[in-house]
Order: structure tokens, then C-alpha cells, then sequence
């Protein structure tokens, strides 16, 4: 490390420092697993981030969404 560094430890985050749990909920019908957990994971987990005292959004349930990239059938691979 350089010598400017100044090590800490960090905050509590782990399931035992848990203070508060939510749920999303469609209660509509409109959106599956995995559109709520996009939403999460993309907009609720930041904004929860910005307020005082949170030192981590720990998600937790939900069907994450996947994106394989791949190559064209008769490209090299």
C-alpha cells in the first residue's frame, strides 16, 4: 500500500447488522421477479445509499436478469 494510505475497518454490513428489511411488492401484476429486482438493484439500492448512516443496501431474493454475449453463428469464436 502506499504510505499515504490509512487502513479502517468498514461497517458492519453483514446479515447480522441488518436494521431494517422491505419487500417489493407488485401488488398490480405488471411486473415479474425480475423487473423488480432490476429495480433494486439499478434505482432503490443507490438512492437508499444516499442517505445518512446507510452503509450498505444488501439485496437479497429476486431473479436476477442475465445478458450472454455471444458470437454469430459462422464467426470465429
Amino acid at each position: 500500500m502506499p504510505e499515504t494510505a490509512v487502513p479502517a475497518l468498514g461497517p458492519d454490513a453483514t446479515g447480522v447488522g441488518w436494521i431494517y428489511q422491505y419487500a417489493l411488492v407488485d401488488r398490480s401484476g405488471k411486473h415479474d421477479l425480475a423487473q423488480l429486482r432490476t429495480l433494486q438493484d439499478w434505482f432503490l439500492k443507490y438512492e437508499l445509499k444516499t442517505l445518512p448512516n446507510v452503509a450498505e443496501v444488501a439485496t437479497v431474493g429476486g431473479m436476477v436478469k442475465q445478458y450472454q454475449v455471444g458470437a454469430r453463428s459462422g464467426e470465429a469464436r
